[in-house]
């Protein structure tokens, strides 16, 4: 629940430099704030050459769950401005589906669509050296 201090100190700014904004366009702001920025780090640690360190493999994964968690506040804010109404039980549902989706059927998947990928391969190689060897036989 680490988005919650950048999202509640975000509010609290965004009330104070635009007091004119609704309530709403303020957790808007406030939301898009809490996202963090794994990118920048990224190519900080790229540039420094220790992508693969222990270190940075912690920083990288740590944020993954908060910013997924910021994605579905985010996503729960836009739907409120969208319709006026919250379908909070609704998002975090479909979050958590394609989680489970995505983490549980993904490899499967993927396995699955790689063989395919590879028997098409080897069937094209197949047909390659088929043809060559016909165009260069002599009669």
């Amino acid at each position: 629940m680490l988005m919650l201090s950048p999202m509640a100190l975000g509010f609290l700014i965004i009330s104070l430099l635009m007091p004119e904004a609704t309530h709403l366009e303020q957790l808007f702001i406030a939301a898009t704030l809490a996202t963090t920025g794994i990118a920048v780090t990224a190519q900080v640690f790229a540039g420094l050459g220790r992508t693969h360190s222990r270190e940075a493999q912690i920083v990288f994964r740590a944020p993954e769950w908060d910013d997924v968690l910021g994605l579905v506040a985010l996503t729960i804010i836009t739907g409120i401005a969208l319709t006026g109404e919250s379908e909070i039980g609704r998002t975090v549902g479909r979050a958590a589906l394609f989680f489970i989706c995505a983490f549980g059927l993904g490899p499967y998947f993927l396995r699955f669509l790689t063989g395919l990928l590879l028997k098409r391969l080897a069937t094209n190689d197949t047909q390659v050296e088929t043809r060559n060897d016909s165009t260069h036989s002599s009669p």
